[in-house]
């Protein structure tokens, strides 16, 4: 008899908390494609969500590839147990012509997020413990799989199709 309370308990736990995520990919959404059709660029803007988290999305602009596909670029963070530990979740989003999302590069802090666009490059200023890098990924040939953006050789994030 425990054991299922338990179950039920977790299962509620579970259910509250993917609700509570599909409504802030919801709210994400709404303010990206927001900056997107304003064409409010390079300006952080946040939304208070509750007491103990926020949103902060910023439009970089867009990249154009060698084969003229548009891509808007989007860098966000979404920071939450603000009160208690601050947990932040970073990502670069990729959105099409059509403002659909077509994926993201999930990047370990927002100190990896990219700063601008300049010449449909991504510009990182990377300041580490042990380096200080300026980083441009290039779109030229199509969306990256994977870019490297730490100080280390081999420090890759791996992009992420939406599905």
């Amino acid at each position: 008899m425990k054991s299922l309370i338990l179950l039920l308990q977790l299962s509620v736990s579970v259910n509250c908390f993917s609700q509570s995520q599909r409504q802030f990919e919801v709210i994400r959404t709404k303010l990206n494609l927001e900056l997107i059709n304003k064409k409010i660029t390079n300006k952080d803007s946040s939304i208070l969500l509750d007491k103990n988290s926020k949103l902060v999305s910023n439009y970089l602009g867009n990249i154009i590839t060698s084969n003229k596909i548009k891509y808007h670029v989007i860098k966000t963070y979404y920071v939450y147990n603000m009160k208690v530990s601050p947990t932040i979740e970073s990502k670069i989003l990729l959105y099409n012509i059509k403002n659909k999302i077509i994926g993201y590069y999930p990047v370990p802090t927002r100190n990896y997020l990219p700063e601008s666009i300049i010449h449909n490059c991504m510009v990182f200023n990377l300041v580490e413990k042990d380096c200080d890098k300026k980083v441009r990924i290039s779109f030229k040939g199509g969306i990256p799989k994977a870019i490297n953006l730490g100080c280390i050789a081999n420090n890759y994030i791996e992009f992420i199709p939406q599905k």
